[in-house]
């Protein structure tokens, strides 16, 4: 399997975990794929998600400007839409701990 799927692999199960309302075991596999796969910037938006859902926002924008900084064009690698869709519906979330 090449790396970028392995990398989608934390990326979608993070994201699910934070779905579920399980924030800190969603954090726990995105900082894992961050290790693993520090370049891969979808991993660090989606754990600035996480983070922000446990009321994190400091760490969580610190995340997300880092990430745009330095970010290649193209390399949300299709996740542009999920990500579009969080940014628009953080708020929404019945569980976010403010």
């Amino acid at each position: 399997m090449p790396s970028y799927e392995h990398a989608g692999f934390f990326v979608g199960f993070g994201s699910t975990l934070r779905n579920n309302l399980k924030f800190d075991d969603s954090l726990k596999i995105l900082n894992e794929g961050v290790e693993s796969f520090p370049n891969y910037p979808a991993l660090k938006v989606f754990k600035a998600f996480t983070l922000y859902s446990l009321g994190q926002f400091q760490s969580s924008t610190k995340i997300l400007f880092d990430s745009i900084d330095q970010m290649p064009e193209k390399a949300f690698d299709g996740y542009e839409r999920a990500i579009k869709w969080y940014v628009e519906n953080l708020e929404t979330h019945p569980e976010i701990k403010k």
